[in-house]
């Protein structure tokens, strides 16, 4: 006989659902807003960064380095031209993480079909107010003192 000390999902007041299905145009839409949004904050980082290099002086020591290692006169890094390419470079990431994305989705659709989904177990969250506490004063009349002020019961505490 073996003994356990843990408990079933009900006597901790906790409730089972299983994910078995994700709709894929959702998980497009949501994929292709998270993936532009880390697009936008990577290119403006990208932009000054570069301002940063160009005015402590970063970007022309690479510049005197690169046209150093192999052996130019002079060499200079064309900023709009690497904007383009990051601009453009960028979209096409976007797109082909959307599908991949996507392509997850469908994928885990089609395992949920064979395996029956997973299975998430939570506490649901209270559908009323939270623990009713004392209002709090206007501020034309003066506060009350803690001894006077009413004990209020918390959730998880003795009193």
């Amino acid at each position: 006989m073996a003994v356990s000390g843990a408990k079933s999902p009900a006597q901790l007041g906790t409730t089972q659902w299983t994910l078995g299905w994700v709709s894929p145009r959702s998980v497009a839409r949501v994929a292709a807003l998270l993936w532009a949004c880390l697009w936008v904050v990577v290119v403006i980082a990208g932009l000054v960064l570069w301002q940063v290099g160009r005015a402590t002086g970063l970007i022309a020591n690479a510049e005197s380095f690169w046209a150093q290692a192999t052996g130019q006169s002079s060499a200079s890094f064309n900023g709009v031209a690497l904007l383009v390419v990051v601009v453009f470079g960028g979209l096409v990431v976007v797109a082909v993480a959307t599908v991949l994305s996507l392509l997850g989705a469908m994928l885990f659709n089609a395992v949920c079909d064979l395996t029956g989904g997973v299975k998430v177990a939570g506490t649901p969250a209270p559908s009323g107010p939270g623990p009713r506490l004392a209002p709090e004063p206007s501020p034309r009349q003066p506060r009350p003192s803690p001894a006077a002020q009413p004990q209020v019961a918390r959730p998880g505490t003795n009193g």
